[in-house]
């Protein structure tokens, strides 16, 4: 289970789908779009370039084009994509197309696996996160997509995960390399703000969160009232999450921040949505630099995560010289100049 903290900051926002896209833009491709033709003659399931030799239709190229301009305008509200970055856009879905099908082999070659339960986890996990079962089904409408083809691109999501997580688990560090990473990083990295020891809980139902309260008030354990009232997400008892004290001025912390050491907070609600926090404060700590022991889990993550990140790019590029593309249609990749029309002739003078 990840850092509750972490889950934490990445589910606050409420975003309509969390999941992770690490290589490439999942395009979700749909096959056999239907339609009729274009205004230029054109129809969709008309190829427009091959991919290692298999035909790609143009209504697949427009789609995944489409989800790049929209990242690439994602961070940048009020601009625009140009006609020209149109047509780029066009050559990049094509390119992560060959891409995707290049990361497939590779994941298969290397055994990396979702199982359906973890499938149906993540799948149930994400539908959460809207507000209404409706509101799921007019994004699936929306998004032109099936059921199936949204735990197909979610599968695939988790696929790239866990192969990212394979390459940086396989990076071996050694001592020598551990030593220097903290000297280096000591009055920095491993440098800790004051802040708390929290025991943190996430509830779907606030009446679990009450009586999990009440159970905690009068003695009870943390693990095993989190599991008797199916908390959906909490630290373990042996493991609390440090908050710095910066933090703790912000929701939804600040209900703890003048909490005693060894104290429950209240039910605090997440705004604008159905889920409850319940705090347990094991402590508060000073500003300190973290001893050699204390860092050497975090420095051994930090340092295979550094060069898991340049393993990943060497993998990417590799597989990139494995695509081939061939286009057929150059209108439809390339900006056709048009002829300037002749300036008329001034009249002569008398």
């Amino acid at each position: 289970m990840m850092g509750l903290f972490k889950w934490m900051r990445e589910n606050l926002k409420l975003i309509m789908i969390a999941v992770v896209i690490v290589f490439v833009i999942t395009c979700g491709v749909m096959y056999g779009v239907g339609g009729g033709k274009g205004a230029d003659g054109k129809g969709p399931n008309d190829a427009v370039a091959k991919v290692n030799g298999k035909k790609v239709a143009r209504a697949d190229v427009e789609r995944i084009a489409l989800r790049i301009a929209e990242q690439q305008s994602a961070g940048m509200p009020g601009v625009k994509a140009s006609e020209d970055d149109i047509y780029l856009f066009r050559k990049q879905a094509v390119e992560s197309m060959g891409l995707e099908r290049e990361l497939k082999k590779e994941i298969k070659a290397r055994g990396v696996k979702v199982d359906r339960k973890e499938l149906k986890e993540q799948v149930n996990a994400i539908i959460a996160q809207f507000p209404t079962k409706e509101e799921f089904e007019s994004y699936l409408s929306r998004a032109d997509k099936s059921m199936a083809d949204f735990k197909d691109e979610v599968r695939f999501q988790m696929e790239q995960q866990k192969l990212v997580d394979k390459i940086t688990s396989e990076i071996k560090v050694t001592d020598e390399d551990l030593k220097k990473f903290y000297e280096d990083g000591k009055d920095s990295i491993f440098k800790r703000p004051a802040g708390s020891n929290l025991l943190i809980a996430v509830f779907g139902n606030k009446a679990a969160a009450e009586l999990a309260k009440k159970a905690l008030e009068s003695g009870a354990k943390w693990d095993g009232i989190m599991k008797e009232q199916k908390a959906e997400n909490s630290s373990k008892e042996e493991k609390p999450d440090f908050i710095p004290a910066a933090q703790l001025s912000t929701e939804p912390f600040t209900a703890v921040k003048t909490l005693e050491a060894g104290k429950v907070s209240n039910v605090i609600q997440m705004p604008g949505a159905e889920k409850y926090f319940l705090f347990l404060k094991k402590s508060d700590e000073a500003e300190k630099i973290l001893s050699f022991d204390e860092a050497k889990d975090d420095a051994v993550k930090m340092i295979q995560n550094q060069r898991g990140r340049m393993e990943v790019l060497r993998l990417v590029r590799k597989l990139r010289k494995n695509v081939e593309v061939e286009i057929i249609e150059d209108s439809f990749f390339i900006p056709q100049k048009t002829e300037a029309k002749p300036e008329e002739s001034a009249p002569a003078k008398q």
